[in-house]
């Protein structure tokens, strides 16, 4: 059973979904337009019948229904994480996709904390991080996601990283400790 955080377009949605062994998808996001273009996506690629998209921030909508999986064994999310400032935010619904709040780490802080109870035992945590989005008592947005995984209960390290010329995106892949 796979579930995506922030599932824009479903592609991540969508890639799960093909693979034979997966057996459930579940797309949430906090703008209604994505999950309808997830939707229309996912029927496009020949995968609707696997998924299940909903509006949702974060967790919230999950744990009020009941036709989902109680527990998944992939998480995946890829967080708003721009630092922002109220002057830096965009007009709209794009905004949702974008803003991080002052440190960029609003939405995925939260999604720390709470990911470990929606996690089968042996389940992966899959989720992106930059360099930028970091609190004042870290240089670093990506040693910080490290830390806070870490201070969770997750065994963590970085599977994939892309470096540009103002930050460094990364991808953990975290487990919880047995």
């Amino acid at each position: 059973n796979f579930l995506e955080i922030g599932c824009g377009s479903g592609i991540q949605c969508i890639v799960a979904a093909k693979k034979a062994s997966v057996k459930k998808v579940v797309g949430v996001d906090l703008n209604e337009q994505a999950v309808g273009l997830s939707e229309k996506n996912a029927a496009l690629n020949g995968v609707a019948g696997k998924c299940l998209f909903f509006k949702s921030n974060l967790f919230s909508t999950l744990e009020k229904l009941h036709q989902i999986p109680a527990k998944f064994d992939c998480i995946a999310f890829n967080p708003p994480y721009l630092p922002t400032k109220q002057e830096d935010k965009v007009k709209g619904k794009y905004n949702l996709a974008l803003d991080g709040g002052l440190t960029g780490r609003r939405q995925m802080d939260e999604f720390i904390l709470a990911v470990k109870k929606h996690l089968a035992p042996q389940g992966i945590v899959l989720l992106l991080s930059s360099s930028l989005s970091c609190s004042k008592e870290f240089e670093d947005g990506n040693k910080e996601t490290l830390a806070k995984l870490e201070k969770e209960g997750f065994k963590a390290g970085i599977v994939g990283r892309h470096k540009l010329f103002f930050e460094e995106l990364a991808v953990f892949r975290a487990q919880p400790l047995q």
